[in-house]
């Protein structure tokens, strides 16, 4: 088997899980779906955190490490555009550097929950503990934030970096610096 990656390494865009859960559910299909979906999803969690998430897609709130998923039957069409400042980042590395006290606690995914149903409202108030940590560790996330910060946006750094995402269209402007930096510029819309 062979995989054509087209998503960056240590972009914090999930390409090494979702290639995983892509070889799973092809290896399932290919001998006629041997195991259950809840098979399926067990033996994903033995492969990485977010490899669950994978199978399924779309939009889901996960507890523990992001293996206890619960998926929401919502879409929101909105337009993003990520931008990826070509620098890896290992996932693990940023992960020994969270504290219990940096997590989210069980008694609070009230808030979440409540605000699933508006969108704005979500990413006004989303936010990303890991992404505080790369931005601490990686000038080149912190420039990129700043940046878009500068040109009005509120960034996201996404999972454990290097890239960075934000609401709308990337301006004129800002392609322009992507383009001088050397920054992949990825415009996108959630389905």
């Amino acid at each position: 088997m062979e995989i054509h990656k087209r998503i960056p390494l240590g972009a914090g865009l999930g390409g090494g899980s979702s290639n995983a859960a892509t070889v799973l559910k092809y290896i399932n299909r290919l001998y006629k779906n041997p195991l259950t979906e809840e098979e399926l999803f067990e033996l994903a969690r033995t492969l990485g955190a977010d490899v669950p998430f994978f199978l399924k897609g779309g939009m889901a709130v996960g507890e523990g490490i992001g293996d206890k998923l619960r998926f929401l039957d919502r879409r929101f069409s909105k337009k993003i555009f990520i931008i990826y400042p070509d620098i890896q980042i290992s996932s693990g590395e940023m992960y020994k550097k969270v504290t219990l006290q940096m997590l989210t606690k069980k008694e609070d995914i009230h808030i979440i929950d409540s605000l699933l149903d508006d969108f704005e409202k979500l990413f006004e108030k989303a936010e990303n503990t890991l992404g505080r940590i790369v931005e601490e560790s990686f000038p080149e996330v912190k420039e990129v934030l700043n940046t878009l910060k500068f040109f009005g946006y509120r960034p996201l750094v996404t999972g454990s970096g290097s890239s960075v995402f934000a609401l709308g269209e990337p301006a004129p402007e800002l392609k322009k610096i992507c383009d001088v930096k050397g920054w992949r510029l990825i415009e996108a819309t959630l389905v």
